[in-house]
């Protein structure tokens, strides 16, 4: 049989309402400070559909409802869309349904703010016509691809529309035009004159806009030359089997305090893979992005609805915009990238905040699991949604049974995706004042050698500290194993002074 441990409380501590709970061993605790910049971009890209948005029910759906407050278009000009054949030159008809779905969005969106991204189409190697380009197979013609741009530009503002944000190029490894920085660098200069001369609206540029960050040197030769003036956005295209975090926070380096964009985050839909695991990797490689400081994001392919992958692309997307990044650490720590593990993340709007918990695991699950606050309060209820690939693509929806007034449980089932959304008082009486006093206690295990700590502040921090002085545990769980331990006596001290011993034998 294991050692029995014997305890005796010796002082008091203070203790607030909010905290009257413990938290249990694996636990996650949500930090309500700021972390991340508001991401405050979420476009919807029509590049793959000009007729995206080809009605007002449909507009509204994306533009209201999921609050998108820009979108992404063509430049055309490829093989397949000829809309510009020569210098001077733009054929209306190529344009007809993007500029229908520009304008619905942006009647949607009635007054509140609207923004259009416009970004060079790809079609292999014939993405640029003829005229535009030096010799056959590339490169580009500076100051005829600015005549292309420069009449898309004006044309686009004819229709009433003037472009926010303009990318040149678009993943230059499948394509012809050979776009690198000391083009680009020229091609930015023309079209800064050409604005001026012309009466055209100058457009912010989003930059490099490539298959993935970290190609070619690219970043680093803009640096290094001093270009990136050129660039009032980094953006990058990012691929959920590849997830290259190092080579983006290799480009961010370089970027310096631009913003970033996700320009094109990927959402697979191939039939051989299973829909609940592609599902997590692109979450996850959402994720990544988040954590780096993207700002603005637009999916490849959002489908709202109508799928597992639609539903889920909503609800994990939706909550994104106009919140912050803040800190919530699980069982499986704050930087988990490992498939199958639980993955969770936290934002905050205001007094809203949304935790999302992925546990793709076919055979582990979390039964009760804990969500604590570190401060504050939770006001009113917490809603949740959560998807299970056993019940198919239909989420079940309720109320989070709430374990005081700042903690909620909720069973994380395998193969599931939660949602869970609350708003937080961090000003009230409760929240703040310390008002009662309680005993730190600590319960014995007979059958393991387990100590067990109740009594503390939310997630307060103590030491257990042997007779000498010395600190054997520091912490905040509620459940220490002391195998280890010497006999004698310890003392947990927490950190609002309150002390309890105990004596193992």
């Amino acid at each position: 049989m294991n050692r029995f441990l014997r305890f005796a409380i010796l002082l008091l501590t203070t203790m607030t309402p909010a905290g009257i709970w413990a938290q249990t061993g694996g636990d996650a605790i949500i930090y309500p400070d700021y972390k991340g910049d508001v991401i405050d971009k979420f476009f919807l890209d029509i590049k793959g559909n000009a007729g995206g948005v080809g009605s007002e029910s449909k507009a509204t759906d994306l533009f209201v409802t999921d609050d998108m407050n820009g979108i992404r278009v063509s430049i055309y000009g490829d093989d397949s869309h000829p809309a510009h054949p020569s210098a001077g030159v733009v054929v209306a008809s190529q344009y007809t349904t993007m500029i229908n779905s520009i304008k619905n969005a942006k009647a949607a969106r009635a007054g509140k703010d609207f923004y259009v991204f416009a970004s060079k189409k790809l079609d292999g190697q014939t993405s640029f016509p003829a005229w535009t380009k030096d010799k056959a197979t590339g490169p580009i013609n500076v100051p005829n691809y600015v005549t292309l741009l420069t009449d898309y530009i004006m044309f686009m503002k004819d229709q009433g529309i003037e472009l926010d944000y303009l990318a040149i190029d678009n993943e230059n490894q499948y394509n012809e035009g050979d776009i690198m920085p000391a083009l680009y660098r020229a091609v930015v200069d023309s079209i800064k004159s050409k604005s001026v001369s012309m009466g055209f609206k100058m457009p912010l540029f989003v930059g490099y806009e490539d298959y993935g960050p970290n190609k070619n040197n690219w970043m680093k030769t803009m640096k290094n030359n001093n270009w990136m003036d050129r660039m009032d956005i980094y953006g990058t295209h990012y691929y959920p089997n590849l997830r290259p975090l190092s080579g983006l926070k290799s480009d961010l380096g370089y970027a310096g305090n631009i913003p970033f964009w996700s320009t094109e985050p990927h959402w697979d839909a191939k039939d051989a893979v299973d829909d609940w695991d592609e599902a997590e990797d692109a979450i996850c490689a959402l994720w990544d992005q988040v954590d780096v400081g993207m700002t603005g994001f637009m999916w490849w392919g959002y489908a709202r609805s109508g799928s597992i992958r639609g539903n889920l692309m909503r609800e994990f997307s939706v909550p994104l915009k106009d919140a912050r990044l803040i800190d919530i650490d699980d069982k499986d720590g704050r930087s988990t990238t490992t498939n199958g593990k639980l993955q969770t993340h936290a934002f905050r709007e205001g007094n809203t905040i949304t935790v999302f918990a992925v546990n793709n695991n076919a055979t582990t699950s979390y039964a009760d699991y804990g969500f604590g606050l570190s401060k504050g309060i939770i006001a009113g209820d917490v809603s949740y949604s959560q998807y299970i690939k056993a019940n198919g693509m239909s989420p079940r929806t309720g109320t989070a049974t709430k374990d005081g007034d700042a903690k909620f449980r909720m069973t994380l089932p395998v193969n599931s995706f939660s949602i869970f959304s609350f708003d937080i008082d961090l000003n009230s009486t409760l929240a703040k004042e310390t008002v009662q006093t309680k005993k730190i206690t600590a319960v014995p295990s007979v059958a393991s050698n387990v100590l067990r700590i109740f009594g503390l502040n939310q997630f307060e921090p103590y030491s257990i500290i042997d007779i000498t002085g010395k600190v054997q545990y520091k912490g905040h769980e509620t459940e220490v194993d002391v195998t280890g331990y010497k006999p004698g006596v310890y003392f947990v001290k927490s950190a609002n002074g309150g002390i309890s011993r105990f004596i193992k034998q």
